[in-house]
C-alpha cells in the first residue's frame, strides 16, 4: 500500500484534501464492518411532518 501524506499537520490543523485524496477514497460500505454500519445506518427522508404550526 503507498504512503499517502498525513491528513493532519504538526500544528494539528487539517490540510484541504485534493483531487487525489479524493481518488483513492473507498465507500464505508467497503471498508467499514457490517456492526457499525448498522449502527451508523442513514434514515432516508421523513414521509410526513410530525407536527404543524
Amino acid at each position: 500500500m503507498k504512503s499517502h501524506p498525513s491528513l493532519i499537520d504538526e500544528q494539528g490543523e487539517v490540510r484541504e484534501l485534493t483531487e487525489k485524496d479524493f481518488a483513492v477514497m473507498q465507500p464505508a460500505k467497503e471498508v467499514l464492518p457490517t456492526s457499525l454500519l448498522k449502527t451508523l445506518r442513514i434514515r432516508g427522508r421523513q414521509k410526513a411532518p410530525t407536527k404543524t404550526k
